[in-house]
């Protein structure tokens, strides 16, 4: 089926349900159809196809946090925290530590565990190190976390520190985030 279907994603699928292991052309496949998929609007199925190249034994961190991500963006929450590392304290830290701590702290903040979710959020920005984008990222979050506990003046102070943060980076929209953020 694969060879006559032509949109990519069903044709990702069929490569997928064909194989039994990771070979470099369907997780290729399966890559540039989760591609798609989120681009178009459609995290679940994103998330579905980089599952199945995780089945496949192509299990990566990066490709969990990105299938973690967008199962998140989908809403569903039991689907993220299933796929998300189980031991964040296992991902390499830096970055890839960082991008699972602050998923980790979006899923406790829509669980309504504001306190996980400030903690997570707090690691996030330790991990952040001397990345201003992830840093000005993490300072958002934890402000908003900070803020939705009642502990204002931290929430402030993150806030000022996102803004010149975002202010090195120097991308509007962030920026703008950043600003919007303080203002609350």
């Amino acid at each position: 089926m694969a060879t006559v279907v032509g949109e990519p994603e069903s044709r990702a699928r069929h490569l997928a349900l064909a194989a039994t292991t990771a070979d470099a052309a369907t997780i290729s496949a399966l890559d540039a159809a989760a591609d798609q998929a989120a681009s178009r609007g459609a995290p679940g199925a994103a998330a579905e196809l980089l599952e199945l190249a995780i089945g496949l034994g192509d299990d990566t961190v990066l490709r969990r946090l990105r299938a973690a991500e967008l199962h998140f963006r989908a809403g569903s929450l039991p689907a993220a925290g299933r796929i998300l590392p189980s031991d964040i304290d296992a991902v390499p830290p830096g970055p890839l530590r960082c991008l699972a701590l602050m998923l980790s702290g979006a899923m406790h903040a829509y669980d309504d565990d504001l306190v996980a979710a400030v903690e997570a959020m707090s690691r996030a920005l330790d991990e952040a190190g001397s990345d201003p984008a992830l840093g000005a990222l993490c300072s958002m979050r934890l402000a908003l976390g900070l803020h939705m506990i009642g502990r204002f003046p931290d929430a402030v102070g993150h806030a000022r520190a996102a803004v010149d943060l975002a202010e090195i980076v120097g991308v509007p929209g962030l920026r703008s985030q950043a600003l919007s953020l303080l203002v609350t």
